[in-house]
């Protein structure tokens, strides 16, 4: 049946909730490489143990879940 083609829409909303998803899901990302990038810099400061430095991941999981914890009460 020849004809116009059928676009399928989704409201703004939508489409901007998908975008906001992508670029946190790409921050996320980047600033977990640069962390864990960082590390073996980190580690050959004078006086840093290997045990400090691995502390320092858990650290930012743990601000990363509180950060999100908030967020997700303020919405």
């Amino acid at each position: 049946m020849p004809g116009k083609p059928v676009l399928l829409e989704s409201p703004p909303g939508k489409r901007l909730f998908v975008i906001h998803v992508a670029i946190a899901s790409f921050m996320g990302t980047l600033d977990y490489t640069i962390v864990n990038l960082e590390l073996p810099v980190i580690a050959d400061y004078p006086g840093i143990s290997i045990t400090l430095v691995s502390w320092i991941p858990i650290a930012h999981l743990w601000m990363l879940a509180s950060v999100l914890t908030c967020i997700r009460t303020l919405c």
